[in-house]
């Protein structure tokens, strides 16, 4: 008997989609700074140049990197990853979920 290898197989955590408060709040200083730069003038270019260097640390206009610069946005944004798969280590994610607390998790 020959076995179908195309047959869907069930996996875990399939079906609901969560965000991470930890991620969204790590992304909230860069963005908001990215934000601030719209309103200069030239207000799209500034907004690139200000999320080039908020999140990768490299100014184009000097042609230098800063760490600065990469501590307003990238940082923040990496300490909330780590926190959110911490949280999901120690399993509050899960106490999240069965609270029943829909779409959120840490």
């Amino acid at each position: 008997m020959a076995r179908n290898r195309f047959k869907k197989r069930g996996g875990g955590g399939g079906g609901k989609k969560r965000i991470s408060l930890l991620v969204v709040a790590g992304l909230l200083p860069g963005a908001n700074a990215v934000f601030q730069a719209s309103r200069e003038q030239n207000g799209l270019q500034r907004m690139g140049v200000a999320a080039t260097k908020i999140f990768t640390g490299w100014d184009p206009d000097n042609n230098r990197w800063s760490f600065d610069e990469l501590k307003k946005g990238a940082l923040p944004l990496v300490a909330g990853a780590i926190g959110h798969k911490l949280a999901g280590r120690l399993g509050i994610n899960r106490m999240i979920a069965n609270v029943g607390i829909p779409f959120v998790n840490l």
